[in-house]
């Protein structure tokens, strides 16, 4: 497994210690989505494009929200079996509505075997108490010092 400089301290370590949590939140200004691209890349040791166990939860184009049938979809998804391990990223985290935001509430709470969750979000005032204390959360602080903007 190739680690790249870009990713903290503290998921470095996960992924060298095969320790992964089924949840990450990464926050704060910069380049977390590029950066959950590259995690999720690690976790699955392939090329994304059009990869099974890769899913990407983001909001529909001309939305303003991340609506729960989205959720939905991907516990639908989630819930069927997987040949390894799977990672669904969630873009822009604090879009999601707040029924979204609940529905997903229940996938972290019981989340499927093998299943990582990667959220990201700008702004992590924005996302709700109960996500954020499902998560382990990664702020700027744990970031390269180059992306400390």
């Amino acid at each position: 497994m190739k680690l790249t400089a870009s990713f903290p301290r503290i998921i470095k370590s996960h992924l060298e210690k095969n320790k992964l949590n089924h949840a990450y939140l990464l926050y704060g200004p910069g380049r977390k989505i590029k950066t959950a691209f590259e995690f999720a890349r690690t976790i699955l040791g392939q090329k994304l494009c059009h990869h099974p166990d890769f899913i990407i939860l983001q909001k529909e184009e001309g939305a303003t929200q991340i609506k729960i049938e989205s959720v939905r979809e991907v516990r639908r998804r989630v819930s069927l079996r997987s040949s390894g391990k799977r990672v669904v990223m969630i873009k822009k985290a604090e879009l999601l509505s707040l029924d979204a935001a609940n529905a997903l509430l229940k996938t972290l709470e019981e989340p499927p075997m093998d299943t990582i969750f990667i959220l990201t979000t700008a702004n992590i005032r924005e996302i709700i108490p109960t996500i954020i204390s499902r998560c382990q959360n990664i702020g700027d602080s744990s970031w390269p010092k180059k992306w400390q903007r």
